[in-house]
C-alpha cells in the first residue's frame, strides 16, 4: 500500500482490506446469506469510497487521489468478488429451494 498524505484514508483502506481478506471464513463455512450480503455491501461501500476519493474536489479528501495500475487491478478483483458472491448466493438459494421441494 502506498502511503497517502491523509493517514485516515490509509488506515481505512488497510483495515478494510484486512477485514475483506478474513471474510473468507464466513463464506467457506456457509454461515448464512446475511453474512454474504454483509460482505457484498461492505465491498460495494469500499468501491464507492475509492471512486469518490479519486474524484477532484471530493468531500472526503478535498482532492483527487492517484489511480495506479495496482489500484485498478484490485478494484477489478473487488468487482469480481461481488459478482461471484451474487452467483454463490443465488446457487445456495436454489439448492435450498430444491431441498425444500424434495422433502
Amino acid at each position: 500500500m502506498v502511503p497517502t498524505p491523509n493517514i485516515n484514508t490509509t488506515f481505512l483502506f488497510l483495515i478494510g482490506g484486512l477485514a475483506q481478506i478474513f471474510w473468507v471464513v464466513p463464506t467457506i463455512r456457509n454461515w448464512g446469506r446475511i453474512w454474504d450480503y454483509i460482505g457484498i455491501a461492505g465491498t460495494l461501500a469500499f468501491i464507492a469510497i475509492w471512486v469518490i476519493t479519486r474524484l477532484p474536489d471530493n468531500s472526503i479528501t478535498g482532492r483527487a487521489g492517484r489511480i495506479g495500475d495496482t489500484a485498478i487491478i484490485l478494484e477489478v478483483f473487488q468487482i469480481a468478488f461481488i459478482v461471484l458472491m451474487i452467483i454463490l448466493v443465488s446457487k445456495r438459494k436454489l439448492s435450498n429451494l430444491k431441498k425444500i421441494d424434495t422433502t
